[in-house]
Parts: structure tokens; C-alpha cells; sequence
């Protein structure tokens, strides 16, 4: 913070008072977009980290405001696609796909990112390697996007033996993430049924 003081004391000495609030309004008039996009794009960050865990109508809340936060602004809707290929969000990365050409200027983004993305598929992944990254998917709570890289990765390698154990793993922990579990009331109100 001394060198800041510093500086604009030295400013105080070489420029009239007049240049010196010029010089703060053009300063400001650069920092703002700047700082606007950097809280815009954490804001969209932390929504689309949430949307991986949270239940339907709340996802669907977070991927309104996601897409309300980027609004028509191309560089925050690449952070969107960035982010939701990171968290293997599909429905997220076709959206912020299909904005980006919607927009004139967001059309070479958009194929860009496309292309980025059939580079990084058309690699042919090992079982092992899928492995690991399904089951990051699944210690995350991402289900369903751990079903999808399951299926591709069984398309790729059906007889390997842990991703079929990893099937059997996701189907267990989704049947019980769905499965309701018995209260203490409830199995008492069985007894009684039952005597």
C-alpha cells in the first residue's frame, strides 16, 4: 500500500488538481468492466458448483440466474461452457453453446470451444484413467454425470472388469440416495401392526 501513496503523491506534485480527477475517472472508467466481469464470473462459478448436488427446482433456479448473470456478455458465457465441461454438465454446456450462437460476436467461441471439445473426446481413453475420473464424479455427488462417462467408457472397453464393478458401485449408491430409510416411529408402528 506504500508504493500506491507514493505514487500518487508523486501525481499530487507533477499534475494540476483538475488532471488529477481526470486521470481517477479514466482509472475508473477502466477498473469497472473489469471488476464487474471478475464478480459476474465467481458469482457463476459458485452457481454452477452448486447446481452439481442440488435438487431439481433448485438447479433449475441456479441455471436461470447463471444464464441471467452472463446475460449477452460473450466472455462470461465461455466461463459458463468452461465450467459446466469441467463439471461434465451437459444440458449446461449445450446452452451456454447455443446463446453463444445466438450472439454475432460469441459464433468463433462457440466453435472454438466445439472443437476443443471433439479434440479432447476423439482421444481414446483408458480403463483405468476413466475410472478414476468416474469415480471423482461420483465422490462429488455428480451421478449423472458419472452414469454418462460410464456409458461411454463401457461403449469403449465392455468386458474391463473395474468399470464393471464401477457400474455396479453407481447403481448401488443411486439406489440408495433414492431409497427412503426406515425411521425409528416407523418400524415401531410396524411392531404394533404386526402383535
Amino acid at each position: 500500500m506504500r508504493g500506491i501513496g507514493d505514487l500518487i503523491g508523486v501525481l499530487r506534485l507533477m499534475l494540476p488538481p483538475w488532471a488529477l480527477g481526470l486521470l481517477a475517472v479514466v482509472v475508473a472508467l477502466w477498473l469497472v468492466p473489469r471488476l464487474r466481469y471478475r464478480t459476474r464470473a465467481r458469482q457463476i462459478r459458485g452457481a454452477i458448483r452448486r447446481m452439481v448436488r442440488a435438487d431439481v427446482p433448485t438447479r433449475a433456479g441456479l441455471f436461470a440466474w447463471t444464464f441471467e448473470l452472463a446475460a449477452d456478455d460473450v466472455f462470461l458465457l465461455v466461463d459458463v461452457a468452461n465450467e459446466a465441461r469441467k463439471r461434465g454438465m451437459n444440458d449446461l454446456w449445450d446452452h451456454a453453446l447455443a446463446r453463444l450462437d445466438d450472439l454475432a460476436t460469441g459464433r468463433g467461441e462457440a466453435e472454438r470451444l466445439r472443437r476443443s471439445v471433439e479434440r479432447v473426446s476423439a482421444e481414446p481413453m483408458h480403463p483405468v484413467e476413466a475410472a478414476l475420473r468416474i469415480e471423482a464424479l461420483v465422490d462429488t455427488g455428480a451421478y449423472e454425470a458419472a452414469r454418462e462417462r460410464l456409458g461411454e467408457a463401457l461403449a469403449r472397453h465392455p468386458s474391463d472388469p473395474g468399470l464393471q464393478a464401477l457400474h455396479a458401485r453407481i447403481a448401488q449408491a443411486t439406489q440408495a440416495a433414492t431409497t427412503p430409510t426406515a425411521t425409528p416411529s416407523s418400524t415401531l408402528d410396524a411392531d404394533v401392526h404386526e402383535r
